[in-house]
């Protein structure tokens, strides 16, 4: 169809440059910077108006080719182009605003405001994670040395990442991460509330003018499956015992740590005590729950200092895991545009992320028994404690789109419990916005895909294992220099997103299956649901 072959090569070089647009944004925040960004954004717009338009007015079903079908369906669903031109201006501007909110967040430092020359100053990067396994009583003042700081004499410029979420990581004074995750909410949630309402009316209407229920609707569109919410709270139901047994065992152990006045030994967890802003990933409060504190440390990042490994060097040894299962290398362009550190003379967005350029070249980014054992709870808490979080995001959104926003923050929080077992450590009430603390839910990008990756990613990993010829416990899988497992894994990245999900899977499973499993993540984790049922 020589639509699509038109909508394909002119998209490409659109997507091109909206995102190029955005990355010099992202990466040096400037005046100069979000002009061209927004204008780049404008001419988006205007193409994917116009190709909606022309995309809308083909009858798909009589197209005789299934991808072509498969293809102008995808073009007319995914877009809010349906909407009026003030108003799908609006939304877009709207988004704008609110990811910009997000990334210029800023708080003070704790226990001081604005500066208390007698409290000792935050150690270097370097000498901070050097020391980051030995607990401290003593507050840090956090913040960059004084000569960054003269746009900020009041010091209150500590950000999300990397400030806020290193003392969330690696303090262990209960009222420090009482403070920050507090006011960090607070320079958040209430300057997103209203434009956040106004974004969810306009989603809303774009998405019954295209044919949907809600804009909730639409976005489960993509995943090709008209069962799509009952498949996944299926998948979820299979995992929420290994969580549950996991909560249980980090709550016994907070509990010895911070005492039964903040956290209840039969109570839920209050969110702030879990190393990480939204309670998502555990895995920094690896040295309160280890089961075999007095085995080697897993944690590799002391001894990776101690050699020099720098960002740089760490890319180059993920690549070469690659290039040993016979894939390609990262493309020059990978090395020459990726922001690896972050740069101290200007503002930028730190949000771990990678980055598709969409023209198929730029992608930027001793005892055995014991020492599993920890290995096994450092990946429980950062994969098991984090799919209930990744479930609960778009079961709320879906909810306000599908039930209004009247007591969204509550509702956020009722699910919160519901799911990851977890309360805010201070009332809250209508006039937060605890969401919009979290960067996908004010840029309109949807979270359940994360829950279903995390799940992927073992099911994956053990057919890689199985292709390796590899026997025995699955953690204990090591595929590297496995050509057998990187023709798999080529064979099911290779088609990217021109497939349907469940064909990839069908095709890595030799037909067995088509469903996205838990029990790969189930087998991984076995051996660790058994020793810590001991300590329960």
């Amino acid at each position: 169809m020589q639509f699509l072959r038109e909508y394909d090569r002119e998209a490409s070089g659109m997507c091109y440059r909206v995102t190029i647009s955005q990355w010099k944004f992202v990466t040096n925040i400037t005046d100069y910077n979000r002009r061209r960004m927004l204008d780049e954004l404008t001419i988006s717009s205007k193409f994917e108006r116009l190709s909606w338009r022309k995309a809308a007015a083909y009858d798909a079903s009589r197209l005789p080719d299934p991808q072509g079908r498969r293809q102008l369906m995808k073009v007319v669903q995914a877009s809010r182009a349906a909407l009026p031109d003030d108003k799908f201006e609006e939304i877009h501007q709207l988004i704008t605003e609110m990811k910009e909110i997000y990334n210029t967040a800023k708080i003070c430092p704790y226990g001081q405001k604005p500066y208390d020359p007698h409290i000792p100053k935050m150690p270097s990067n370097q000498d901070f994670m050097s020391n980051q396994y030995k607990l401290t009583n003593q507050p840090y003042q956090h913040y960059r040395p004084q000569q960054e700081n003269t746009e900020y004499p009041n010091y209150c410029d500590m950000q999300l990442d990397p400030e806020i979420s290193r003392i969330l990581a690696h303090s262990r004074i209960e009222s420090e991460l009482l403070y920050v995750w507090k006011n960090y909410r607070e320079q958040t949630g209430p300057k997103l509330k209203n434009r956040f309402m106004r974004y969810v009316q306009l989603a809303n209407q774009a998405a019954v003018t295209t044919g949907f229920r809600d804009a909730g609707d639409q976005m489960r569109a993509a995943y090709e499956d008209p069962s799509f919410r009952t498949s996944a709270e299926e998948v979820y139901n299979q995992v929420a015992p290994l969580y549950k047994q996991l909560f249980t065992y980090v709550r016994r152990r907070l509990v010895q740590r911070y005492g039964e006045t903040t956290v209840r030994s039969d109570g839920p967890i209050p969110a702030h005590l879990l190393g990480n802003m939204w309670a998502q990933n555990w895995k920094s409060i690896m040295d309160l729950v280890m089961p075999f504190p007095q085995s080697p440390n897993i944690d590799v990042t002391a001894e990776m200092l101690r050699q020099g490994f720098t960002p740089l060097r760490m890319f180059q040894i993920a690549e070469d895991f690659y290039t040993s299962l016979g894939l390609k290398p990262v493309p020059p362009e990978f090395w020459r545009g990726s922001m690896l550190v972050r740069p101290s003379q200007r503002s930028v967005q730190c949000t771990a992320s990678a980055w598709d350029f969409c023209n198929r070249i730029d992608y930027r980014t001793n005892d055995p028994y014991e020492e599993s054992m920890n290995f096994l709870m450092s990946m429980a808490l950062e994969k098991v404690a984090y799919l209930p979080f990744a479930f609960m995001v778009d079961q709320w959104r879906w909810s306000i789109f599908e039930d209004g926003v009247e007591n969204m923050n509550n509702r956020w929080w009722q699910m919160k419990l519901r799911y990851q077992g977890v309360i805010p450590p201070v009332p809250r009430s209508e006039s937060d916005f605890d969401p919009g603390s979290k960067y996908h839910v004010i840029s309109d990008q949807e979270y359940v895909k994360y829950f279903l990756a995390t799940i992927l990613e073992f099911q994956i990993y053990e057919h890689l294992c199985i292709a390796s010829g590899h026997t025995g416990h699955l953690h204990e899988c090591d595929f590297y220099r496995s050509r057998d497992a990187g023709r798999l894994l080529s064979e099911i990245m290779q088609p990217g997103s021109s497939k349907p999900a469940s064909e990839i899977i069908r095709t890595m499973t030799k037909g067995k299956t088509n469903k996205i499993s838990p029990d790969s993540l189930v087998r991984c984790v076995l051996l660790l649901l058994r020793t810590t049922m001991l300590f329960c």
